[in-house]
Parts: structure tokens; C-alpha cells; sequence
């Protein structure tokens, strides 16, 4: 499996024996929203997640000889995250 984050932009690639899953996030051009992050043992909130809510994700699930599935939402919420220090 592999992955790659940039800013608006989401690709998963992950392949198993039989079947390959490509999953493309795309947020570009979106507002993002800013989403507290709790720090319990320092008893506050950092603003360290952000989140296109209605973003575009296309999924394609292909076997070792087809396509098996091809789906696009468009009401996707892609994220991106971190808490300090971890």
C-alpha cells in the first residue's frame, strides 16, 4: 500500500494477489475547515486538522484481468492531520 498527501489532493494505491484498490481524493480549490484537536494531558485544543467536507473521491477496484468496480462521491470528507509531538 501506498499513499501520498499534498495540499487538496489524496492517493491511495494498495494491491493485494488478486486485486488492486485506487482511491484518488481530490479537495483543491475547496475551503477547508479547521477541526480542534484534543490535548488531553495539557487540558486544551490545537487547530492541527483540516478537512475538505465536501470533496471528490474517485474509487477503482480492478482484478488481475478487469475492472470489477468504478464509483465517484462527490460529497467525500478528506483530512488532514496531526496532534503535536506525535
Amino acid at each position: 500500500m501506498r499513499s501520498q498527501v499534498s495540499e487538496g489532493r489524496w492517493t491511495v494505491r494498495a494491491r493485494a494477489l488478486r486485486y488492486q484498490v485506487e482511491l484518488d481524493g481530490d479537495g483543491a480549490g475547496l475551503n477547508r475547515t479547521s477541526c480542534p484537536v484534543p490535548l488531553p494531558a495539557e487540558r486544551r485544543n490545537v487547530d492541527t486538522d483540516f478537512e475538505h467536507l465536501a470533496g471528490r473521491l474517485d474509487c477503482v477496484v480492478r482484478s488481475s484481468v478487469a475492472c470489477v468496480r468504478r464509483a465517484t462521491c462527490e460529497l467525500a470528507g478528506l483530512e488532514v492531520g496531526s496532534r503535536p509531538g506525535g
